[in-house]
């Protein structure tokens, strides 16, 4: 277990298999929302032939400046969700954990001697839109009730 999840919203062991369930969990919250056509900023998508699970999202976010004049970005929450945090997860929002999982991603990533590069994070300050993109491999299993589950497969160690 490389990411404990607490006792909150989310359950998944691995930061990977985290980021693809805060973003499941976003998409179903913007298709939920009071405006799904004008919330569309999350699509989580599988494919079958190829193994991958495809992540991406263009979410709206804030850059503030802290106390010690250093940048900040914060995701905006634009979602009614009822997200609860924990374990080694900071955020208190739904959007807000999708970015934290996605920087955590990228630093395990970039720390990390696979050399393998399947997530890309980019923030542009012109617009305030947080690009995050992402190519996991995953693993398809059937429930013992019938459902269909797709897990992110841990890359990073």
């Amino acid at each position: 277990m490389d990411f404990n999840p607490g006792n909150g919203t989310l359950k998944s062991t691995s930061v990977e298999a985290a980021l693809a369930e805060a973003m499941q969990l976003l998409e179903l919250a913007e298709e939920a929302s009071a405006t799904p056509n004008e919330i569309n900023f999350t699509d989580v998508s599988h494919n079958n032939a190829s193994k991958v699970l495809n992540l991406t999202c263009n979410m709206p976010f804030e850059l503030t400046t802290d106390v010690d004049g250093g940048s900040k970005i914060n995701a905006v929450n634009y979602v009614s969700f009822p997200f609860v945090g924990g374990g080694d997860l900071k955020a208190t929002t739904l959007p807000t954990a999708v970015l934290e999982l996605a920087q955590k991603v990228q630093i395990k990533e970039r720390s990390s001697t696979a050399n393998r590069n399947l997530i890309n994070l980019t923030y542009v300050t012109d617009t305030g839109v947080c690009s995050i993109i992402a190519a996991f491999d995953a693993v398809r299993s059937v429930s013992a009730t019938g459902s269909i589950d797709t897990v992110a497969k841990p890359y990073l160690t």
